[in-house]
């Protein structure tokens, strides 16, 4: 289960994307929450996250961490990790209870 302080992390990261893509187009107003963010927000509900969101609600410093962790095989596929992206391009989508039990704290 998520905890209040992984929500504030994900809630944080929505916030710094909105406001980034507001500075790229200066001439419009901020947007509310995107597809992308809602899909963000219900990937965390059920505990699977991206990559993006992942590595910061773990407490690590980088994606490449998290793909690191997989080619050493800390990370078990289908178990801490699932592949929804295609065999040319992976998109790697973590569960967040499950890793974070595997993968040392990094706070």
């Amino acid at each position: 289960m998520l905890t209040p302080s992984d929500i504030h992390k994900i809630r944080q990261i929505i916030k710094q994307e909105i406001r980034n893509s507001s500075k790229a187009q200066p001439n419009t107003k901020p947007q509310k929450l995107t597809n992308r963010h809602r899909k963000i927000t219900k990937q965390t509900e059920s505990e699977w996250c991206d990559t993006s969101p992942a590595f910061g609600i773990l407490g690590l410093e980088s994606a490449q961490q998290l793909r690191n962790l997989i080619k050493n095989q800390t990370l078990q596929p289908n178990i801490h990790y699932r592949n929804a992206g295609t065999n040319k391009k992976p998109k790697y989508q973590f569960h967040i209870t499950k890793c974070r039990d595997k993968i040392p704290c990094h706070c």
